[in-house]
Order: C-alpha cells, then sequence, then structure tokens
C-alpha cells in the first residue's frame, strides 16, 4: 500500500506542484503515521509538500508522537515548527476574516482574553458573539467537557471547587475547603493533571486550569444551592487568610451574601480595586436600595469614599451608609411588598 500510495502521488505532481495537508496525527493509528514516515523519506527532489499537524501535548498520545517526530526528523528533508497561541494581532485579523465586518474593537479583547490565543476557541466564541449572557457555546462547552468526563466523581468535584475558586487556586485553599481527606485530594489533583485539566505550578505550589475557558465549562456543571455553598465556604476561608476585599466580593456575592458582598465591595473601592466582573452578576437579584449602593461602589471617586469628616484609617459617610443598609437588609425581619406578600428573608452566610 506504501508503494501504490507514493506511486499515486508522483503522478499527481508530474503535472504540477502538490500539496499534501494531514491534520490531527495525534489520532492517527499507527499504519497512518508510518505511512507519512515512509513518505518522508521517499520525497526527495519531488515537487510535494507534505504539512502535517498535531497536537503534543495530548497525554495519551504524547509518547508515540514523540518517536513520531523522531523518526519523521531522520528522513532529512523535515521543518518542524512548533506553534504556540496566536497574538493579539493575529487573532483579530482572524476574526475579522471570518465576520461580516470587522468586529467591534471591545468584542474583539474580550474573545482574545477569553481564547488565550486559540484559534479554534476564537471563532467558537466569534459564532456566539449574539448571545447577551456571554454563555459558552454548547459545542464548546461539550467539547471541553469531554475531558472531565473520563474522570472519577470525587475528582469532577474537586474540579467544581477549583472552577469556584478560578482558573488559579493553591494546593492549601483546596486541601482546606474541599470535603475530601488531605490524601484523597493529591490523588485526585494528580489524576486532573495526568488527563491535562490541571497544570501543575511548582514554583507557586498552585493549580491552574490548562485553559480558562475549561475552568468556564466546569463552573456551568456547578447546581444552584451547590454553587451558594461552594462559595460561602470559600469565602469563610479566604476571609481567615486575609484575602483580598475584592476577591471576597466576588465569592461573597456568588453566595448570594449580600451583606458581606457589599462591605467587602466598600474596602475594595477604598483600596482602589475595581470589584471583579463575576461580583457585579447577582445585583439583579438586590432591591432598589442596594442597587443604588452598587452603583456606588462601581464608579468610586475620592469624594465618595473619603470626606474632611472621616477620621484617618475610619470608612467615610458614604461608605458607612452603605454598610448600614447592608446590616439592615440582613436582618431576619419579614417585609410586606406593594401585593401584601411576605418577603423572604436573605439566606444566613455561615
Amino acid at each position: 500500500m506504501f508503494q501504490e500510495t507514493l506511486a499515486l502521488l508522483f503522478d499527481r505532481a508530474a503535472t504540477g506542484p502538490l500539496l499534501l495537508v494531514l491534520e490531527d496525527l495525534h489520532w492517527a493509528d499507527t499504519s497512518t503515521l508510518d505511512l507519512v514516515v515512509f513518505l518522508a523519506h521517499n520525497l526527495h527532489g519531488r515537487r510535494i509538500l507534505l504539512l502535517a499537524t498535531y497536537r503534543a501535548d495530548e497525554r495519551s498520545s504524547a509518547e508515540r508522537m514523540r518517536r513520531f517526530a523522531e523518526r519523521v526528523r531522520r528522513s532529512g528533508s523535515t521543518l518542524v515548527l512548533e506553534l504556540g497561541p496566536l497574538q493579539r494581532d493575529e487573532l483579530a485579523a482572524l476574526l475579522a476574516a471570518h465576520a461580516d465586518a470587522p468586529p467591534p474593537a471591545a468584542l474583539t479583547d474580550a474573545i482574545v482574553a477569553r481564547s488565550e490565543g486559540n484559534p479554534f476557541f476564537a471563532e467558537e466564541l466569534l459564532a456566539a458573539a449574539d448571545d447577551q449572557h456571554g454563555e459558552l457555546p454548547r459545542g464548546l462547552r461539550d467539547l471541553l467537557l469531554q475531558r472531565v468526563a473520563r474522570l472519577d466523581p470525587a475528582t469532577q468535584s474537586l474540579l467544581r471547587l477549583a472552577a469556584a475558586a478560578g482558573s488559579d487556586v493553591g494546593y492549601p485553599l483546596l486541601r482546606t475547603v474541599a470535603d475530601l481527606p488531605e490524601r484523597d485530594v493529591r490523588d485526585s489533583l494528580r489524576r486532573a493533571v495526568e488527563h491535562d485539566v490541571l497544570v501543575a505550578e511548582q514554583a507557586t505550589g498552585s493549580f491552574r486550569f490548562r485553559h480558562a475557558l475549561l475552568a468556564e465549562a466546569i463552573y456551568t456543571t456547578i447546581l444552584p444551592g451547590e454553587r451558594e455553598e461552594l462559595h460561602t465556604r470559600l469565602a469563610h476561608e479566604l476571609a481567615g487568610r486575609a484575602a483580598p476585599p475584592a476577591e471576597l466580593a466576588r465569592h461573597w456575592a456568588a453566595a448570594g451574601c449580600t451583606a458581606e458582598a457589599l462591605a467587602a465591595s466598600v474596602e475594595a473601592a477604598r483600596q482602589g480595586r475595581r470589584p471583579s466582573s463575576a461580583w457585579r452578576r447577582p445585583t439583579r437579584t438586590w432591591s432598589g436600595r442596594s442597587r443604588c449602593g452598587m452603583r456606588c461602589l462601581m464608579r468610586p471617586s475620592s469624594h465618595a469614599l473619603t470626606s474632611p469628616s472621616s477620621a484617618p484609617g475610619q470608612p467615610s459617610w458614604p461608605a458607612r451608609q452603605v454598610r448600614r443598609r447592608a446590616r439592615s437588609s440582613s436582618r431576619d425581619k419579614p417585609s410586606s411588598s406593594s401585593a401584601g406578600r411576605t418577603r423572604r428573608a436573605p439566606r444566613p452566610c455561615t
């Protein structure tokens, strides 16, 4: 078969230059890889260009592809190029080529940040750009979750905790918050690394998701109720570790703890740190008074957070007002709505 394939290529190249493209060779069987090696050693002097692509970071095929690359290099006519993530200008050109008109700069920046230079992810995010909620396209989410589906339930549960914590999370935090013995935590983390879901950062003692969109996909699998519980546990632990108030605000807000979230956001604003976008999402469930306080926090200014009457190191009048409103809203007292019904008290954040 190898000789027949070579003869067919020679016949096609007799009338003009020939380009043969083989993609995703990391999924190819052994016979196909042997054929590519055979062609690489027998195309000298012919007007034939063989272009093959493969992923070197697929753990299931990494060793096989390493041996394949070495065999191809020995042909003496091979050029190996390692392709990294696309740069912003390259991604912008790609998006413009796939759209009817160049996307707005804000959309381009958002896709560049979320795709992390992956052209396939960028194209999928562009196709779903009309989604007002900014959610992952279903097809892309299902593709990302294929790696996770092969893991055991305990590891999947730990990954949901890591996704709630953020795309980069320290081992001490995972060990403390996870509802598992420490040995089980380490075993689950090792399985997640071996399946290319997490990457261990030895220098910082932390773990990060191989791609930020993978963390997003896993986060979508967290059920209501479970999400609030995870963020509450994370917020309590981070508060004990003196974490930055902006980070605390994000977790308190996702946990539904409005009083704690407002207080942390005020402190973040006083320190000049703007609360994250994840902190903004829950505000649609708050009362009108809390919304007003939130607007004040999201656009901080020097006169909004400090005043001559405030003692050094003490909250200013607007900050005290927001905190007073937060404490008032957290009291376990029912109030009547315009329809005469009783409003449910906020869930305790303990």
